[in-house]
């Protein structure tokens, strides 16, 4: 029997076993396009190999070399979808940007303090005013917090929602009337 090159000898073992080919890509699979993608890897294999004889066998091909093939890329495919890639931390990543210090928004921020502290000492109900505190002085979640002191987890909710939207509303109510105090004076 004359050597044959390897597109020769794949398009005979298109032509005579492709159906079982796929078949048995399809038994490791369980989805007909992954078998297709499967089988083409093994066609694609198969072209590159540099000594292709070796998978005659009699006068024909060695269907268990074919076999073995599909169930190592198969495997192959399996775990290279399990595979973590690890990237290594370059300089690039570590580099942080400097952002300036603004001390228009820190002003914003200790104004906005004061007025929450102001409004929970005298315009908030002791109770809820002292659960708020508890709540973010000591970080505690809802149920943390009724755990520590029995009240409901909705009576908490209920205050602190309560409290939240008044002490947004009042600040909100105090940014709103600076400007128009700004425009009668000019």
């Amino acid at each position: 029997m004359k050597k044959l090159t390897n597109a020769e000898l794949c398009e005979l073992i298109h032509k005579h076993h492709h159906k079982w080919l796929s078949q048995v890509a399809y038994n490791f699979t369980l989805d007909k396009d992954n078998a297709e993608d499967l089988i083409h890897e093994v066609y694609v294999y198969l072209m590159e190999m540099k000594d292709i004889e070796k998978i005659r066998y009699n006068g024909t091909v060695n269907l268990f070399y074919i076999y073995k093939t599909i169930k190592s890329k198969f495997l192959n495919s399996i775990k290279q979808s399990k595979k973590v890639t690890i990237l290594p931390i370059e300089e690039d990543f570590l580099e942080i940007e400097d952002f300036e210090y603004n001390l228009e928004k820190d002003e914003e921020f200790k104004k906005m303090l004061e007025q929450t502290r102001h409004l929970l000492e005298n315009d908030i109900h002791w109770f809820d005013a002292r659960l708020l505190l508890t709540y973010v002085e000591e970080s505690h979640s809802i149920a943390s917090l009724h755990i520590a002191t029995g009240i409901s987890k909705s009576s908490i909710w209920t205050s602190l929602d309560k409290t939240k939207k008044f002490i947004k509303t009042s600040y909100e109510e105090s940014k709103t009337r600076v400007p128009k105090e700004n425009n009668s004076e000019g």
